[in-house]
């Protein structure tokens, strides 16, 4: 198994084998029911997939879906997860119900 995640380059995700991954990923944000929550994949730095959700009423967590997709990497591309708010103050990501994670599995070569 390809060891993707490395300490030196810890916001990132580095294919070390060329093939198609299926990718995955949500952001969960603490309670604030101001503002949007926005998120992006990146493949290399450019946006690959982008989304956002508006807050959510009554003080409750909120869920940013990234949704599942099919990509092609080359060795030594890599992809990272972000995202960011506009509540106008500081709210963090959540580590409740499943926290903010990201997925990748190689599929086939």
């Amino acid at each position: 198994v390809d060891n993707m995640w490395s300490a030196l380059a810890d916001t990132r995700v580095t294919a070390n084998t060329s093939g198609y991954y299926l990718v995955s990923g949500v952001v969960t944000f603490t309670a604030s029911a101001t503002g949007t929550r926005f998120g992006k994949f990146k493949r290399n730095g450019n946006t690959l997939r982008a989304a956002s959700v508006p807050a959510s009423p009554g003080g409750v967590e909120t869920f940013l879906d990234m949704s599942i997709r099919v990509v092609y990497l080359n060795a030594g591309e890599y992809l990272e997860l972000t995202a960011w708010q506009n509540t106008g103050g500081i709210i963090a990501t959540s580590i409740n119900d499943g926290a903010s994670q990201m997925s990748v599995i190689r599929i086939a070569s």
